[in-house]
């Protein structure tokens, strides 16, 4: 897998980001950093603009002013390695794919449109399938897993395109609460072990925050940024929700805790 820089440079950087669809901008002076190697959560309400700002990111979008950066490039380079996990999975229902098909589809960067997988190919996708727990399952139809099975089988399809960065646009929507928390942990285990920088937006502001190193709130611009305990404050939150905060900043402060 490809390693970030040494040294101290951020893995992506918004600076002054503006950018809107027609007349209606979505984001106002977008400002923000993420280190790499980091855990951060894009949260924000409908709306907010965290999947614009991963689009922008993956340079399927680009700014109307302002400059962004991967890794010290412009998105959309294969020099840069971004892996992304949609919110839907873009495979049709009943559509006959095996798990082992979906993920080889994160190989086409490096195999080639209309060219067929290789040995190697294959050998990288049962790896990717194994790291997700999923290898029993490589042969079974897509169509045929659970909504959590989707989802780490997606991840390793990003996986095997060898990314520094993964993005994850709502990456749990519809699961339940523990397919949820499994989910999360699954890629906190990848960020730590393979050094990755993992950026997710989501709606599980209270999943998310007992995972996340660092939490970016966003509401068409940069609400607040850093540590959960810093960001996740019931006054914050209250002004973006129709729902009253959970106090889910504690349990990352009795975390600190037990760790001092």
């Amino acid at each position: 897998m490809k390693r970030p820089p040494s040294g101290d440079s951020p893995a992506v950087v918004f600076e002054d980001v503006r950018f809107g669809y027609g007349r209606s901008e979505v984001l106002h002076g977008v400002t923000f950093e993420v280190r790499h190697g980091s855990f951060t959560a894009l949260i924000g309400p409908n709306g907010a603009g965290k999947t614009t700002t991963l689009r922008l990111m993956l340079g399927l979008l680009k700014p109307r002013s302002g400059h962004i950066r991967m890794f010290g490039q412009e998105p959309g380079g294969r020099i840069v390695g971004v892996g992304y996990v949609p919110q839907r999975t873009g495979v049709p229902d009943n559509f006959p794919l095996t798990t082992l098909d979906v993920v080889l589809m994160g190989r086409y960067g490096h195999i080639g449109w209309l060219k067929r997988p290789t040995p190697a190919d294959r050998d990288v996708a049962r790896k990717a399938l194994a790291r997700v727990g999923l290898a029993p399952q490589t042969d079974r139809q897509f169509g045929d897993l659970s909504g959590g099975q989707q989802r780490r089988a997606l991840i390793a399809r990003a996986l095997v395109g060898d990314p520094r960065v993964l993005l994850l646009d709502e990456p749990t929507a519809g699961l339940d609460p523990g397919a949820q928390l499994n989910f999360y942990d699954m890629c906190c285990d990848l960020q730590r072990e393979e050094r990755m920088t993992v950026i997710a937006a989501s709606h599980d502001v209270e999943v998310v925050s007992v995972h996340a190193d660092n939490v970016i709130l966003i509401d068409g611009k940069v609400v607040a940024a850093g540590e959960p305990p810093q960001v996740l404050k019931d006054e914050v939150l209250d002004g973006l929700y129709d729902f009253a905060s959970h106090r889910v900043h504690l349990a990352q402060e009795a975390k600190r805790e037990e760790e001092g």
